[in-house]
């Protein structure tokens, strides 16, 4: 249960402002699975291999306190709090650790950016996905690690009604790293 939660309204004015304001009450209920294998029990061939999942599932609700002027929505989600999470790793690690490999990917489901005042609707930002990688290399006793995040850009997308206000990507990282112990 969540009293006096604060969120980011628009307000009138020219430009339109971006206020904290706290809205009456709300809820947050949700629910996370979670599974993970190491994938050689299936067949050898697969040993140093594991896969892990988890899954996130919320149900929230804010109400906005009484007012004249009305908001874009007198309930609406949690602001910033997303209907589900997906994640999935696989990950490669043999028992003599010389190398190592995991491909991970991220599903984040719709969210709440802004609520808006008067018939201008919220804001929402649409679901997106990432993809990161990373393979570390012991050489010697020096070990290095490439990484790559990011991989598949996805345009982020904020919508309000049927309107795109704002689009951008977080571009992709790589990055490669060198430890050698002193």
């Amino acid at each position: 249960y969540l009293r006096g939660p604060i969120e980011q309204v628009i307000v009138g004015g020219s430009p339109m402002l971006l206020v904290p304001k706290n809205s009456d009450h709300g809820r947050n209920l949700g629910l996370e699975l979670e599974a993970n294998s190491r994938l050689g029990r299936f067949s050898k061939r697969l040993d140093g291999f594991s896969i892990n999942t988890n899954a996130t599932f919320i149900s929230s609700a804010i109400v906005l306190k009484e007012q004249v002027s009305k908001l874009g929505s007198q309930e609406h989600p949690l602001q910033g709090q997303a209907g589900y999470l997906l994640n999935a790793a696989l990950t490669y690690a043999p028992a003599r650790r010389r190398l190592d490999a995991s491909v991970l990917l991220g599903v984040t489901g719709e969210r709440l950016v802004t609520v808006a005042v008067g018939e201008l609707g919220d804001i929402y930002e649409r679901p997106s996905a990432s993809l990161d990688a990373t393979l570390g290399m012991l050489l010697g006793r020096a070990r290095m690690k490439f990484s790559a995040k990011n991989l598949l850009d996805p345009e982020i997308r904020q919508m309000q009604l049927d309107k795109v206000v704002s689009s951008f990507r977080r571009r992709r990282g790589y990055s490669i790293a060198f430890t050698y112990p002193s």
